[in-house]
Formats: structure tokens, C-alpha cells, sequence
């Protein structure tokens, strides 16, 4: 399975009809930042993992949060995923990353 970053933002990702990829982006949880998805309705389903896989021992270590994008129906759909604070949705996402999706 192919595994996007924050560093593919603004691409377009082609994908067959029930073809998956990972979307693999770094956070630090405990500082109150997660990031969330939110997709155009249509081609793709975006599962977040509820998981945060920690990338040193220490405790308070920032990892990275996955989403899995499985390819539904085709057509084209915009995914964004933003990076904030639960409590702050009044206030623009400290980052975002967008991708476009096109389900053949």
C-alpha cells in the first residue's frame, strides 16, 4: 500500500475503484493539535485510524496520525486535512493538507 505525506499536498492521486493508500501525517497530540479529515462527498472513503504511533520513547513524543483514502466510485473528490485544536474550530487550522483524488 502506497503511503502520502504532508509533503504530497496539492497532488492529484489516481486510484482504481476499491485501491487504498495511506495517508501518514506527523502530530503531537498532546499539545491539543490532531488532525482531521473532511472530503468532498462522492469517490473516496477516508478512515481515520484513531491511533497515534509515537516516533520516540519519551513520553509526550510527537507521531503520526494515519487515514486510510479507499477509492469508492469514480470520479474526482478533495480531501483536507487540517491540523488544530478541538476546541478552537473558530480559528483557521495551524496547517492543512490537500489532495485531490481521481477514482478511474
Amino acid at each position: 500500500m502506497h503511503t502520502l505525506t504532508e509533503t504530497d499536498s496539492g497532488r492529484e492521486i489516481s486510484l482504481r475503484p476499491a485501491e487504498s493508500v495511506v495517508v501518514e501525517l506527523e502530530e503531537n497530540a498532546t499539545t491539543g493539535f490532531q488532525w482531521t479529515a473532511a472530503a468532498s462527498a462522492g469517490c473516496v472513503v477516508v478512515e481515520d485510524s484513531g491511533s497515534l504511533a509515537p516516533s520516540g520513547a519519551a513520553p509526550g513524543a510527537a507521531g503520526a496520525r494515519t487515514f486510510q483514502v479507499r477509492a469508492a466510485t469514480p470520479g474526482t473528490c478533495d480531501v483536507e486535512f487540517r491540523l488544530g485544536r478541538s476546541w478552537e474550530s473558530d480559528r483557521p487550522p495551524a496547517r492543512s493538507v490537500r489532495m485531490r483524488f481521481r477514482v478511474e
